[in-house]
């Protein structure tokens, strides 16, 4: 496995966006929410593709298909007793996507309101079990509940973590920041919803950040960020050719006669 801190200082690497674009079917069933993440038990196929093409756009890091996937949504899937099958079978699909290609397999984990201990666990340890190279806790509405999953995490494997906070107008950034980090977090970050507007400066370099609802072109345009940034990557309505738009712009930007 690379040393993803180590790269980070180093260059800027791009994460994958969300699934929902790529994966959520016309006139969707109800109910919508763990709908895309049901997806891994009824239509593997569609997961695995939706890796493959954000590999191929110029994805390093790929999330697994699981971020709301808790008890209560899948139960609204008739899937709530394969809270853990689906766990281990999104990290095997991500996995099988990304062998050959060097990209890396994050285990993710969306923040809830209430999240407890034994759920983080079940649902970290079965991600870890299908083979996560490392965990994404991603768009966490407290920092409370971040801290929480975060010391789970650590009590499971010493695998590097992303904890991702979702961002307001009144989080504390540096002091966020920085209690993750005194706490093992390896990378920091912040999850920007649509229209919200972003910092062009960090508290601490070599940070995160996950943004959605942006044009392709003005997703590569955040590459210009490094090295105040390390990981970039989207949520929802970021897609492969956002991916594939940043990716291009690193590489001209590493061409001297570009």
């Amino acid at each position: 496995m690379k040393d993803l801190v180590e790269e980070l200082g180093s260059r800027l690497i791009l994460a994958d966006g969300g699934f929902a674009d790529s994966l959520i079917p016309q006139n969707p069933p109800a109910p919508v929410e763990g709908l895309i993440e049901a997806l891994c038990l009824t239509d593997p196929d569609a997961v695995l593709a939706a890796h493959t093409a954000s590999l191929e756009a110029g994805a390093e890091i790929l999330r697994t298909n699981s971020a709301i996937a808790s008890q209560q949504t899948l139960s609204g899937h008739g899937l709530g007793g394969q809270l853990n099958e689906l766990h281990w079978q999104a990290a095997q699909l991500a996995k099988s996507a990304a062998r050959g290609t060097g990209a890396l397999v994050a285990g993710c984990v969306a923040g809830e309101e209430n999240g407890t201990e034994a759920g983080y666990q079940a649902r970290i340890g079965a991600l870890l079990d299908g083979g996560a190279q490392l965990i994404f806790l991603e768009n966490f509405p407290s920092l409370k509940q971040l801290l929480l999953a975060l010391n789970v995490k650590h009590s499971l494997h010493h695998c590097p973590a992303i904890c991702s906070l979702k961002w307001s107008p009144t989080l504390n950034v540096p002091e966020a920041f920085r209690q993750l980090m005194n706490e093992g977090a390896e990378i920091p970050a912040l999850c920007f919803p649509e229209a919200s507007p972003i910092p062009s400066t960090w508290p601490v370099p070599e940070a995160g950040l996950f943004v959605s609802g942006c044009s392709p072109a003005n997703f590569a345009k955040l590459t210009s960020l490094w090295p105040n940034i390390g990981l970039l990557g989207g949520g929802p309505k970021i897609t492969p050719a956002h991916i594939a738009a940043a990716q291009t712009e690193i590489t001209n930007s590493q061409d001297p006669n570009h």
